[in-house]
C-alpha cells in the first residue's frame, strides 16, 4: 500500500507507519497507532495516537485521540484527548474539539484557530487570544490550593495598594538603566517569555543589548532582543495592524523612530553595525530596522500591562526589553528557587519575585553556580 500514489483507503488493527520517502493518496483508517514519516494527500482517522514526524509532509484532516506533531500539516486536527505541537511542527489547519490539553512546545507554529462548543472549557486551557499568532498555556509551581474552577491569578483581581508600590519600584529600575528579573503568578508554557518569567531593561539604551547578552544572558553580545510594547503604542512604533501577544510576529520599526544611517553602513561589518544606533530605541532594533514585537493587552496580563504603564508615565515609553528568564543552555526559571539562583548567578539588579522586590546590593553573599 505504502509508495504509491493512486488513491487507496487502508484499514487496520495493527500499528501503521508510513516511513520517509513514502507516498500516498488516500484514507488511512486503524485502531492502533500510526505514525508518519513520508507523504500523504487525503485523511487519518485513528482511534488511538497519531504522530507525524519531522520528515513528514502531510495534507490530510487528521481525526485521533491524541495526536502528536513534529513535522510538517495542512489541514485539520481533531483530538479527542490531547493534541502536542513539537518543535519542529509547522500547521497550516484548525484545532478541533479539545477537552482535554493542548501544548505547544519552544518552535512549534500552528496557523489557525481552536475550536470549541464551549468558550469557558477553552479558556480553561488557553487564554483568549487563538489566532494565528500562536498559542500560549500556563501552569502555576508558586501558589498551592489552586484549583481548576478556582485558580488564583494576580491578573485576575484588581490591584491592591501593595501591588501598585510593586510596580512603582519595578518600573523605576529599568528607568534608572538597570537589569530587572520579572517573576509574576503563574509561567508561561509556549514558545516565548511573555512577562511572567523574564528579564526587562530599558530599550533606550545604547549599551543595554551588550549588557543583557554578556553579563546575564552568558551569550554573544549580538544577540538580539525583542519588545514588549503596550498595544495603543504598537501602531506607532512599529505600524502593527492586528495583535500580536505571543510575540511570534515581525514588523519593522516605523520610519519616524529610525536614525539615518551612515554613508557606506551597507558594507560594515556586523560588529561595526550593531556599534550604529539605529532607532530610538536601539536595544530592540535589529541590523534591517525589525523587531519581533509582543503588544501587552490588559485583559491578558494586568501585571505585566501595568508595569509598562509606569514606565511610559516615567519615560513617556510604553515599551520594554523582554527576554526570557534564564542563561544560556538552561530552561526559563520555573519556581522562587532557580529565579533567585539565576539573579544571583548573574549581574541582574533587581529581582521582583511576586509581592517581593529584592536588590542585589542588599543580597547576603553567594557562591556562583555558572
Amino acid at each position: 500500500m505504502f509508495g504509491k500514489k493512486n488513491s487507496t483507503e487502508t484499514k487496520g488493527s495493527a500499528p501503521t507507519y508510513l516511513g520517509g520517502g513514502m507516498k500516498i493518496d488516500g484514507k488511512i483508517i486503524g485502531r492502533k497507532p500510526i505514525w508518519m514519516d513520508g507523504e500523504l494527500k487525503g485523511s487519518i482517522e485513528c482511534e488511538s495516537e497519531v504522530v507525524i514526524g519531522p520528515t513528514a509532509k502531510i495534507e490530510a484532516t487528521i481525526k485521533a485521540a491524541t495526536i502528536k506533531i513534529n513535522g510538517q500539516v495542512k489541514g485539520d486536527l481533531f483530538a479527542s484527548a490531547r493534541m502536542e505541537v513539537l518543535s519542529q511542527g509547522r500547521i497550516q489547519g484548525n484545532l478541533t474539539n479539545l477537552p482535554g490539553s493542548l501544548i505547544i512546545h519552544e518552535g512549534g507554529i500552528v496557523e489557525g484557530q481552536c475550536l470549541t462548543t464551549s468558550k469557558e472549557e477553552i479558556n480553561k486551557v488557553m487564554p483568549p487570544w487563538i489566532n494565528a499568532s500562536g498559542l500560549k498555556q500556563a501552569k502555576d509551581p508558586v501558589k498551592q490550593g489552586d484549583t481548576e474552577e478556582n485558580p488564583s491569578t494576580k491578573s485576575e483581581k484588581a490591584q491592591s495598594s501593595d501591588d501598585i508600590k510593586i510596580i512603582e519600584k519595578a518600573s523605576q529600575a529599568p528607568a534608572d538603566g538597570l537589569a530587572v528579573g520579572w517573576f509574576q503568578g503563574r509561567m508561561e508554557f509556549g514558545p516565548r517569555a511573555l512577562g511572567a518569567r523574564s528579564i526587562i531593561a530599558d530599550p533606550r539604551r545604547t549599551d543595554m543589548q551588550k549588557k543583557l547578552n554578556l553579563k546575564i544572558k552568558y551569550r554573544e553580545s549580538f544577540r538580539p532582543f525583542a519588545p514588549s510594547v503596550l498595544w495603543e503604542d504598537a501602531q506607532a512604533y512599529f505600524g502593527v495592524t492586528h495583535p500580536s501577544p505571543y510575540m511570534l510576529q515581525v514588523y519593522p520599526v516605523s520610519e519616524e523612530h529610525r536614525n539615518e544611517l551612515p554613508e557606506g553602513f551597507d558594507s560594515f561589518n556586523l560588529r561595526e553595525k550593531l556599534a550604529v544606533e539605529r532607532s530610538d530605541v536601539p536595544a530592540i532594533t535589529h541590523i534591517d530596522f525589525s523587531a519581533r514585537v509582543q503588544t501587552v493587552h490588559p485583559e491578558f496580563n494586568a501585571d505585566y500591562a501595568s508595569l509598562l504603564q509606569a514606565f511610559k508615565d516615567k519615560t513617556g515609553l510604553g515599551m520594554l526589553i523582554n527576554t526570557s528568564f534564564n542563561v544560556r543552555g538552561e530552561p526559563i526559571v520555573c519556581n522562587p528557587a532557580d529565579a533567585y539562583e539565576c539573579f544571583m548567578d548573574t549581574e541582574m539588579d533587581v529581582l521582583v519575585l511576586d509581592e517581593y522586590v529584592l536588590l542585589k546590593s542588599e543580597q547576603p553573599m553567594w557562591v556562583k553556580k555558572r
